[in-house]
């Protein structure tokens, strides 16, 4: 079973320079990004605000002025409660690649292509280090804003800067000198039961199919999820089915009773009572009032 259906659809930036850049200063609405996976590296900023934050079924301490990285196919997840403020680039590693296989190839761009480097998991913006970082991750923001003339020149050049910057005090991970957790086997499980619900939320999703693919009874497999994720596997089906409920709300041509058996419930007075239950608002409030607002 392949886990790639959980792998974000999301195209982040363009063909010709894969790089884009995302903000939240939120006063009152939540922010929740559920588990997901992408190849390309996540730098995310915490200015200030109340953020879990999970990367590989491990929750990591969130602080305030802090950097985090999400390496290449890093599962994670992020929750915010306002006020926050964050700010996310997400970019392809191949950006930073050279055309000639110079040093800085050799030993740096291709042993961060195979996963042999990672970057650190996190960076204090207090730090001498991580003000310079700060530096750089700020021109990137205006660079793209703005994207006047050479603008991606200057964004490539903060990236490789910021690499620069972590090279010069040791903060890269080399990871045939890091020892391999037990988590690793089941981050691929994890995955693979996610891409599933993914695929198949549309349709009846029965316990004993999830628990076969990870290959464990029932009563295990749930104490495994709700471990790993937080919560249960029913609720992550409902959640994730809302989700896509939400996505289709926003197409006005779609009636509430084909949301319903869109998103794969076969009862409508229930879809609405798990929807207002999320989201506080019945599936036709929350059409008006907030996406029509």
């Amino acid at each position: 079973m392949s886990n790639s259906n959980l792998k974000e659809a999301t195209k982040h930036g363009t063909v010709q320079f894969p790089l884009g850049f995302y903000a939240h200063t939120l006063k009152e609405e939540p922010l929740f990004v559920s588990h997901h996976w992408h190849e390309e590296v996540e730098l995310i900023y915490i200015e200030d605000g109340n953020i879990e934050l999970e990367i590989n079924m491990e929750k990591v301490e969130v602080k305030e002025n802090t950097f985090y990285f999400m390496n290449s196919e890093e599962l994670h997840s992020l929750i915010g409660k306002p006020p926050l403020s964050e700010a996310a680039i997400v970019f392809d590693l191949n950006l930073l690649s050279f055309e000639m296989f110079d040093y800085g190839q050799n030993k740096l761009i291709k042993p961060l292509l195979t996963g042999e480097l990672k970057f650190p998991r996190s960076i204090d913006g207090s730090t001498t280090y991580g003000k310079e970082i700060y530096k750089e991750f700020i021109d990137i923001i205006n660079a793209y804003s703005f994207q006047e003339k050479a603008w991606y020149i200057y964004i490539k050049a903060s990236l490789l800067k910021i690499l620069a910057i972590l090279v010069e005090n040791d903060l890269l991970i080399n990871e045939s000198k890091n020892v391999q957790t037990n988590n690793n086997y089941k981050v691929v499980i994890i995955k693979d039961i996610l891409s599933y619900i993914r695929n198949n939320y549309k349709n009846k999703i029965y316990l004993s199919d999830l628990s076969e693919l990870a290959n464990m009874n029932e009563q295990y497999f749930c104490r495994f999820f709700k471990k790993a994720i937080g919560k249960t596997v029913v609720e992550y089906i409902n959640e994730y089915r809302i989700e896509k409920a939400v996505e289709l709300l926003q197409k006005e041509e779609i009636k509430i009773l084909e949301v319903c058996y869109e998103c794969g419930y076969d009862n409508v007075g229930y879809f609405i009572k798990k929807f207002k239950q999320y989201k506080g608002y019945t599936p036709s409030d929350y059409r008006k009032e907030i996406i029509n607002n």
